[in-house]
């Protein structure tokens, strides 16, 4: 069918600014949705208040509104632009919950504006509690014991009725906001006025807490003429009481049986035939780990969270089908632009294990509660692909940014293996590396799932790392040993650690006995069709996938999860802050060589990120102001300065530049490839050295300057 011929200008709701449970992943949808919009000819009005964001830069959208994102600042916009549609089920819940107070207020009738996607009904039985709960029963679809209510005491008298401990779930909030698990009359009281306090209608769902059974999501996408498809299930490592936000998941579902996944996924898509999605939306399950029992938990009617790692999961890039979706356009006319040849009708397969981690603040917030319960308190996630689970935790870990290469925390080794059994009681963000002391204390796998209800399958796993750790550590070294570890998502410098070796013993092994990373593809159909634009993940299993091309190649290197101190606007407003100060320099001749300028604006950069990192200094311009008091020349004494590591000592230097992410080592034959990663999309350097040792010392030259940065740089009183 061809799109509403009647769409010419749409107005675009954004996320508005970075919060718990909703920060990048509406940025990229939003962003995924201005660019469709776009190549349809379609005039578009964007509405966002957070200006550090890609969906706010002036190609996106014709029109930019950086504004509050209230009722009264929409109905404005809405009546100068006079938009004939609104997009919002791709702004998260905030888009949403200020479409459905226009459309309540009568507003968008009013002004004629039609409501693409996802219609208000639908969106109304999905988000509104007491509405879903009838459209469940309706159906024939099982729902935990629950009642809706309004005021604090209705909370009461129901509990009574149904006992401890009970879970509240607000209306229409994002990310758990204003709900918990409440144990206690006390805790219930306090939980249920906030909740409902937060709801934008005064509504909470008190529910029979159900805490242990397992947690699953399905993502699903649907068109205006019934064509549905499932995209990906996600697993919870957690059971339900822990916010799927702050629990670790994997993709695909790995404990479900034949039976257990086709009822599941059959009842995602019998919901939201009866919801009447357009577009995609996001069903959760909780499912008894012993029986065939399933309860729903919840229905998002618009791209959320997880729809972000469903689609890098799988590949099929779900914010634009839903963009395409809302203009009219079905599954079956919807190219899929990852193999070019596929239609967005077309299930995705994947062969290989995604999972997610949560990155939490804690670090920043010392003496906050950090355990987990149904109100996210995680700020970012990190993802990682294998081709099996083990690597893929492993993976995931890593990438934390927390100084942490393994399941392994000093501070823990410590305990007791009592005070360990006492510490798995607790759900907070170290449980994993709890499970793995428990398993290093002997604690049995069947023990360790009693307590915490977490199935034994993903505890095994655990079990399988930890038993490859005692490999290590007590049998002699070899290559078929050593590319076991490998396999199982092990660095050079863990397997080093644990069998009392040199890292650089570890890498010459590899390289003698030829065990290197090759790079899979991710294609949404597990290879039955070659990917026009994939991506691509490491594994040491046999098989290079990344075809080689001889045409010129630009790398751009990015930062990674959300967290405190590394967000969006980090990126966007340090740049603009370098370019300013070394582009007025060379307009005013104080650079000589044009060529120089890109290199002197990579070193600032560095020079600002390592003073962070070693300094804890905040503000370009403040540490802008303590570069007029370094040397005139960028020199080794400059770098020793900044991070306290002799710029002799290069194994300390190299060291130090690879565990601030700077660096990246790869060996290859006949030497050492060293990867200078500069922050802020800055690029990166290769330098190749037959000689590991004279890394550092190839590095150290780069940064050498000839040019004299306190006659560059303003002088800043």
């Amino acid at each position: 069918m061809p799109r509403y011929k009647s769409i010419k200008k749409v107005l675009v709701i954004g996320s508005g600014p970075i919060i718990i449970g909703q920060a990048a992943e509406f940025d990229y949808a939003g962003t995924q949705a201005c660019r469709e919009l776009k190549k349809e000819g379609l005039e578009v009005v964007l509405i966002n208040s957070n200006p550090a964001t890609i969906m706010t830069d002036k190609n996106m959208a014709d029109k930019i509104y950086i504004e509050p994102l209230t009722v009264e600042t929409v109905k404005k916009i809405i009546e100068i632009e006079r938009p004939d549609s609104i997009l919002p089920n791709l702004g998260g819940q905030t888009g949403l919950n200020l479409a459905m107070e226009l459309e309540e207020a009568g507003f968008l009738k009013e002004m004629n504006v039609k409501l693409l996607g996802t219609g208000v009904d639908g969106i109304r039985n999905a988000e509104d509690r007491q509405c879903f709960k009838d459209m469940m029963e309706a159906i024939n679809e099982p729902c935990i014991a629950s009642k809706v209510v309004h005021t604090v005491e209705d909370a009461v008298e129901f509990t009574k009725e149904i006992g401890l401990p009970v879970i509240i779930r607000p209306a229409y909030t994002l990310g758990g906001t204003g709900g918990g698990i409440a144990y206690t009359m006390e805790e219930l009281e306090e939980i249920a006025g906030s909740g409902i306090r937060m709801s934008r209608v005064n509504e909470i769902l008190v529910e029979k807490c159900i805490t242990g059974w397992k947690e699953i999501e399905f993502e699903v996408m649907r068109d205006r003429k019934g064509n549905s498809i499932t995209i990906c299930s996600m697993e919870n490592v957690d059971p339900v009481g822990v916010h799927t936000g702050d629990s670790i998941v994997v993709a695909p579902a790995q404990t479900l049986s034949n039976k257990e996944f086709s009822m599941l996924k059959s009842s995602a898509l019998k919901i939201i035939e009866a919801l009447k999605i357009e577009g995609g939306c996001n069903v959760q399950f909780a499912l008894h780990p012993t029986s065939f029992e399933y309860a729903v938990i919840e229905v998002n009617p618009r791209v959320s969270r997880s729809s972000a790692l469903a689609s890098k999961a799988t590949g099929y890039p779900i914010a634009k089908v839903a963009s395409k979706i809302a203009l009219g356009y079905t599954l079956d006319e919807i190219k899929n632009e990852v193999t070019g040849k596929t239609y967005a009708c077309f299930e995705p397969t994947i062969d290989y294990v995604v999972v997610k981690v949560p990155k939490w603040p804690f670090k920043k917030f010392l003496t906050a509660n950090r355990t987990l319960g149904t109100q996210m308190k995680a700020t970012g996630e990190v993802m990682s692909i294998a081709t099996n689970l083990e690597a893929g935790i492993m993976k995931a870990i890593r990438s934390l940014e927390e100084n942490v290469e393994y399941l392994k925390l000093d501070k823990l080794t410590e305990l007791e293996k009592s005070e360990v059994e006492e510490r798995l009681r607790i759900v907070d963000n170290e449980r994993i590396f709890v499970i793995a002391e428990a398993i290093r204390k002997e604690i049995s796998v069947e023990r360790i799932s009693e307590i915490t209800k977490i199935d034994k399958f993903f505890i095994g796993v655990i079990y399988k790392l930890i038993k490859m750790e005692k490999e290590l550590e007590l049998n002699q070294m070899n290559s078929k040993m050593l590319e076991k570890s490998k396999k199982l998502g092990f660095t050079d410098k863990v397997i080093a650690k644990i069998s009392g070796k040199k890292e650089d013993e570890i890498r010459k092994m590899r390289e003698k006995n030829n065990i290197f990373a090759n790079f899979k593809v991710v294609d949404t159909c597990a290879a039955e069709f070659e990917a026009k634009t994939p991506y691509y993940y490491s594994s040491y299993d046999e098989g290079c996938e990344a075809k080689k091309s001889n045409k010129k190649k630009v790398v751009i290197t990015s930062i990674e999860k959300n967290h405190k101190d590394k967000c969006v606007m980090l990126t966007k407003e340090d740049r603009k802050c370098i370019d300013k100060y070394v582009n007025d320099a060379y307009k005013d001749k104080l650079i000589k060589r044009r060529d120089n300028v890109f290199k002197i604006k990579r070193v600032l950069a560095m020079l600002v990120y390592l003073s962070r990192k070693c300094e804890k200094d905040d503000g370009t311009t403040q540490w802008i102001k303590k570069l007029n008091n370094v040397p005139n020349e960028i020199t080794d004494l400059t770098l020793e300065r900044l991070t306290g590591v002799s710029h002799k000592n290069m194994d300390a230097c190299i060291a130090l530049f690879e565990r601030l992410g700077i660096v990246q080592s790869k060996i290859f034959c006949g030497g050492t490839k060293i990867k200078v990663l500069f922050p802020y999309h800055y690029g990166q350097v290769w330098i190749e050295t037959a000689d590991y040792n004279k890394a550092g010392t190839m590095i150290r030259d780069y940064f050498r300057l000839e040019t004299n940065f306190r006659e560059i740089l303003p002088k800043i009183s």
